[in-house]
C-alpha cells in the first residue's frame, strides 16, 4: 500500500501514460483540472446526479458534443453565455424528448423561432386552452407548391354529447372593429 495523506506535499508522474485500476475518489473541495487533450468518459457515467453544486460543461466559445442516452438533472442550463450555435440530436440519431413537469417555454430574444417535422405532427395540449398569438399577425396556410395541400379548421368529434362550435372574429377596437373577409382574393367559390 502506498499512503501519502499525512503529507501536504505534491505527487507528479512522468509523460508516460497512467493507468488507475481502481475506483478513484476526488476528495470534497479539491477539484481534477484537465488542461488540454481530449477527456473520454465512457460505459455509464454520472455527473452530479446527487449532489447540488452547480455543474458547468464547456464555455462560450467551445464545441461541446454529448452522445447517446443522456439524462441532466436538477436545473439545467445550456450555453446560456456562449455565441455558438446549440444542437440537440442530428440528422442520424434517434428521438429527441423534452419533458417537464411545470410549465416551459421556447424563447428567442432575437430572431425567428423554427419548429420543422419532417411527417405530419401535432401540437396541442392535454387541457386547457391552446392559443397562436403573432405581434405581427397569425397566418395559418399550406405550403406552397405545383399544387397545393387543404387547410382544416374544424372541432373535433363529440361522442357523448354536442360538439363544439368555430368562432371567427376580431377583437374589440376603440374606433372601427376590422372586418372578416373570407374567400375576397383567390377563392373559386365560398360554400
Amino acid at each position: 500500500n502506498f499512503d501519502q495523506s499525512a503529507s501536504s506535499g505534491t505527487f507528479k508522474t512522468g509523460t508516460g501514460a497512467v493507468t488507475l485500476n481502481g475506483d478513484t475518489t476526488v476528495a470534497t473541495g479539491k477539484n481534477f483540472t484537465v488542461t488540454s487533450g481530449t477527456t473520454s468518459l465512457t460505459g455509464t457515467t454520472n455527473i452530479n446526479t446527487t449532489g447540488s453544486a452547480t455543474t458547468t460543461i464547456g464555455n462560450a466559445s467551445a464545441t461541446n458534443a454529448i452522445t447517446g442516452t443522456t439524462t441532466v438533472l436538477g436545473a439545467t442550463n445550456i450555453n446560456t453565455t456562449g455565441t455558438s450555435t446549440t444542437t440537440i440530436g442530428s440528422a442520424t440519431a434517434g428521438a429527441v424528448s423534452i419533458t417537464s413537469n411545470a410549465a416551459s417555454s421556447f424563447t428567442t430574444n432575437t430572431g425567428a423561432l423554427t419548429l420543422t417535422s419532417a411527417a405530419a405532427a401535432t401540437w396541442g395540449t392535454n387541457a386547457g386552452l391552446l392559443t397562436l398569438q403573432g405581434a405581427g399577425g397569425t397566418t395559418v396556410t399550406s405550403t406552397a407548391g405545383t399544387t397545393s395541400s387543404n387547410t382544416i379548421i374544424s372541432t373535433g368529434n363529440a361522442s357523448a354529447g354536442a360538439s363544439g362550435n368555430i368562432v371567427i372574429d376580431t377583437g374589440t377596437a376603440t374606433t372601427t372593429a376590422g372586418t372578416v373577409s373570407i374567400g375576397t382574393t383567390n377563392a373559386s367559390g365560398v360554400t
